[in-house]
């Protein structure tokens, strides 16, 4: 999928567009990974343990 919006840009935008807009591609990989892992750490924040993690007082 990447490869082909990457050929698809280079054929609308030109080479050294392309480029350069393509360098931006780690700092989107690394934003949109840290925005899912807070997500998924407030989801389980929310959510109720399993039995099996319920600590059993006696």
């Amino acid at each position: 999928m990447g490869i082909v919006t990457f050929f698809a840009g280079l054929s609308r935008l030109g080479a050294s567009t392309t480029a350069t807009l393509s360098t931006l591609e780690p700092v989107v990989t690394v934003g949109s990974a840290a925005l899912l892992l807070v997500r998924a750490s407030r989801t389980r924040e929310l959510a109720p343990a399993p039995p099996a993690a319920v600590s059993r007082q006696r």
